[in-house]
C-alpha cells in the first residue's frame, strides 16, 4: 500500500471511528431519559395510596337510650358546656310527621308586575265620615257626588229601619270602632235601625238631607256612610294594620312594585300601622310565595316555583283551596311540629317556617310536598336561576323519631367512661333550676351494618382503581426497559465495530510507519 493510500485509509477510519463515538454518546442519552422515566414510574407507585379494607370496629358506637314517661329515647350527640351538657334526645313516636325524600329544583325569577293599585290619594278623614260638606253645596248636587265617591270605589253604607228588611237580606251593625258587621236577615228582623249597601244614590230618600238657610246641605239628620274598599274604617282613620300584615302589601313605583316594609307605613301604636298617604299600594291575597294576586285581579307578580309547581303558605293553600278542610290543615301542622320541634314553640310558629306546593298523579289526586321557606328564599341558584331544596312528605299515623336538644344536662359516668344516667333539668315558674329528672341509661354497641358496607364497597373499588393504576405503571415500565433493552443491544454494536475499526487504525498506523521509516533510509544512503 503506497503512502498516500494508507494516509486516506487512516483519514476514513478516523472519521468512522468518531461517527461510532457520537452515536454511542446519543444512545447513552436515551439510555439517561429512559432511566429517569423508569424512576418517575417507580416514584408514582410509592405515591399511590394502598387501600385498607374497613374494620367493623369504625361502623361500631355506642348507643345510650332510656325512658322518659312512656316514650323511648335514644342518645345523640352531646356537647359539654362547662360542667354542663347539651344532649340530643331522639324520641321514638307514633304520629303524623314529614319525611325527608330528597332533593327538587328550585326556578327563581324576577318579578314581573302588571301594576293596578289600591287607590286612597283622595282619602280624608271628613271623606271616610260622611258626605264631604266642602264640595256638597246643594240639594241638586246630591247625587253627583254620590256617584263620584261611587266610581272611586266608596260603598254607600244607608241607615234603614230593621223591620223592613226581608228575611235573607244582609244588613249590617255600625261597631263603635266606626266598621261595619255584616249580618243575614233572619225569620225574626232586627230591632232599631240598621245600614244596607246601596247600589245606586238614587235610592237615598233626599228629603233627609233639606238645604239650610245658606243653600248647604244639613248633614244633621244624615246617618249613612261612606265606606272605600273595606280597607278603612268609618271613624276618620285609616285602618291599622300588624306588622305580620305588612308583607302582603306592594308599594308601587311608576310601572314596578316591590313588597311593602315597615318604613313605607306610619307606625301609630304597639305593633300598628297605618298607610301613608300619597303612597300607592296594592295588596297580596290568596297566593304564596310563589305568585302574588292584588285585590285588582290585573295585579299579579311571579316569583319562585319548587319542581315546576307554585309554592304557598300552608294557610294560604287553605285559603285558595288546595287544602280543602281546616283538619286537613291542623294535620300538616301537626306533622310539621312533630318532625321539627325546634323550629317553633308550637305547630303555627313551626308551619309558618314552610311552604307547600302540591303535584297531581295522572287521576287528579294531589299531594302535597314541604320545603323550608328559607331554603326556597336564600337558595343559591346558576345564571339561568336554577337552584336545589330538600323536601319532605306528608306521613299519617306512622312511627318517626323526634329529635329534642335539651340543654344544661347532668351525665354520670362508671368506671369505663360510659354514661349511666342523665339528669333532666327541672325548673319552676320563675325559670329557676329546682333539680334534675335522673334517668338511667342502658348502653349497647351497635354496628352501621350499610354504612360498613358501603365502606367495603368503596375499598372494592378504590382497590380496583389502585391495581389497575399498578398494572398501568408496570406496563409502561416493561414498554420503557424493553427500549432500554435494544439501545444496550445497539451500543454493544457499537463498542464491537469500535473496536474493530480502532485495530485496524493501529494496523494502518504501522504500515504507514514503515513506509516511512524506508523512505528515510533510501535517501539517507
Amino acid at each position: 500500500m503506497g503512502m498516500s493510500a494508507s494516509q486516506a485509509r487512516l483519514i476514513a477510519l478516523t472519521e468512522r471511528m468518531n461517527d461510532i463515538e457520537y452515536q454511542g454518546q446519543q444512545i447513552n442519552q436515551q439510555r439517561t431519559t429512559l432511566s429517569n422515566q423508569v424512576n418517575a414510574l417507580y416514584n408514582s407507585l410509592l405515591d399511590m395510596d394502598v387501600p385498607t379494607p374497613p374494620s367493623t370496629r369504625d361502623f361500631t358506637k355506642v348507643v345510650y337510650s332510656g325512658a322518659n314517661g312512656a316514650t323511648n329515647f335514644t342518645m345523640g350527640s352531646i356537647v359539654p358546656t362547662g360542667n354542663e351538657y347539651t344532649v340530643t334526645l331522639n324520641y321514638q313516636k307514633t304520629g303524623h310527621y314529614i319525611s325527608e325524600e330528597g332533593t327538587t329544583k328550585i326556578v327563581k325569577s324576577e318579578p314581573t308586575f302588571s301594576v293596578s293599585k289600591l287607590d286612597n290619594s283622595a282619602i280624608k278623614g271628613d271623606d271616610v265620615k260622611g258626605y264631604p260638606s266642602s264640595e256638597a253645596t246643594s240639594s241638586q248636587k246630591y247625587t253627583e257626588i254620590c256617584d263620584k265617591f261611587k266610581n272611586q270605589g266608596y260603598t254607600l253604607m244607608h241607615q234603614v229601619k230593621g223591620s223592613s228588611l226581608e228575611e235573607g237580606d244582609v244588613y249590617y251593625v255600625r261597631k263603635d270602632d266606626g266598621s261595619f258587621e255584616e249580618h243575614t236577615c233572619s225569620s225574626k228582623k232586627p230591632s232599631g235601625n240598621v245600614f244596607v249597601k246601596l247600589e245606586s244614590p238614587q235610592e237615598v230618600n233626599t228629603d233627609d238631607y233639606n238645604p239650610s238657610e245658606d243653600g248647604e246641605l244639613n248633614w244633621n239628620k244624615a246617618t249613612d256612610y261612606l265606606v272605600k274598599n273595606d280597607e278603612y274604617t268609618t271613624n276618620g282613620n285609616y285602618k291599622t294594620i300588624s306588622q305580620t300584615e305588612i308583607s302582603n302589601y306592594f308599594v308601587i313605583e311608576g310601572s314596578s312594585a316591590r313588597v311593602a316594609t315597615e318604613d313605607d307605613f306610619e307606625k301609630v301604636g304597639d305593633n300598628k300601622y297605618q298607610f301613608k298617604a300619597g303612597v300607592e299600594y296594592g295588596k297580596r291575597v290568596a297566593k304564596g310565595k310563589g305568585a302574588y294576586e292584588a285585590e285588582n285581579p290585573n295585579y299579579q307578580v311571579g316569583g319562585n316555583t319548587v319542581n315546576g309547581c307554585e309554592v304557598y303558605t300552608l294557610d294560604d293553600a287553605r285559603t285558595n283551596g288546595h287544602i280543602a278542610k281546616d283538619d286537613t290543615l291542623k294535620e300538616y301542622k301537626e306533622a310539621l311540629y312533630n318532625a321539627y320541634p325546634n323550629l317553633g314553640k308550637d305547630a303555627d310558629e313551626v308551619a309558618e317556617k314552610f311552604y307547600v306546593y302540591f303535584t297531581e298523579d295522572k287521576i287528579g289526586n294531589s299531594t302535597p310536598h314541604f320545603v323550608l321557606r328559607e331554603d326556597v328564599d336564600m337558595a343559591l341558584t346558576d345564571e339561568n336561576g336554577v337552584g336545589w331544596c330538600t323536601y319532605g312528605d306528608y306521613v299519617p299515623n306512622g312511627t318517626y323519631t323526634s329529635s329534642v336538644e335539651e340543654k344544661g344536662c347532668s351525665l354520670e359516668f362508671d368506671a369505663e367512661g360510659r354514661i349511666t344516667k342523665i339528669g333532666l333539668p327541672v325548673y319552676n315558674k320563675e325559670g329557676e333550676l329546682t333539680g334534675y329528672k335522673e334517668i338511667p341509661l342502658s348502653a349497647e354497641e351497635v354496628t352501621d351494618d350499610a354504612a360498613y358496607k358501603d365502606a367495603f364497597n368503596q375499598y372494592e373499588y378504590s382497590k380496583h382503581l389502585y391495581d389497575k393504576q399498578q398494572e398501568e405503571i408496570n406496563a409502561k415500565t416493561s414498554i420503557v426497559q424493553a427500549q432500554d433493552k435494544n439501545l444496550e443491544l445497539k451500543l454493544t454494536r457499537l463498542d464491537n465495530e469500535r473496536n474493530a475499526v480502532n485495530t485496524e487504525i493501529e494496523a494502518v498506523k504501522k504500515v504507514v510507519q514503515d513506509n516511512i521509516d524506508k523512505s528515510f533510509k533510501t535517501f539517507s544512503g
